[in-house]
C-alpha cells in the first residue's frame, strides 16, 4: 500500500479513515484559500495585457531599435589570447 487512494481509504477502519480525511482537509484548505485570490488577481492582470501577434518574418532594421531600447546584448567576437603580453 503505497498511496492513499479513495478506495484504500474507504477500506480502512473508521478511526483511521477520519484521521486521514481530516488531515487532507487541514492540509489542503490553506492551498485553496491562497489559490482563489491568486486566480482572481491573475485574471485581473490578464485583462490589461495587450495582445500582440507573433512575427512571421524577420525584420532587419529591428537591430538598431533593440539596441537603443536595451533589449540586446552585444559581445565582442574577437578574444585576446590568455598568454598575450601587454
Amino acid at each position: 500500500m503505497c498511496c492513499f487512494t479513495s478506495a484504500v481509504v474507504n477500506h480502512l477502519p473508521a478511526a483511521i479513515k477520519d484521521l486521514i480525511v481530516s488531515s487532507y482537509n487541514d492540509a489542503l484548505t490553506p492551498v485553496f484559500i491562497w489559490m482563489v485570490p491568486l486566480a482572481v488577481l491573475a485574471a485581473v492582470v490578464l485583462v490589461f495585457i495587450k495582445e500582440k501577434p507573433l512575427a512571421t518574418a524577420i525584420e532587419h532594421d529591428v537591430l538598431s531599435e533593440s539596441i537603443s531600447e536595451g533589449n540586446i546584448l552585444i559581445t565582442a567576437d574577437d578574444e585576446e589570447p590568455a598568454s598575450a603580453p601587454r
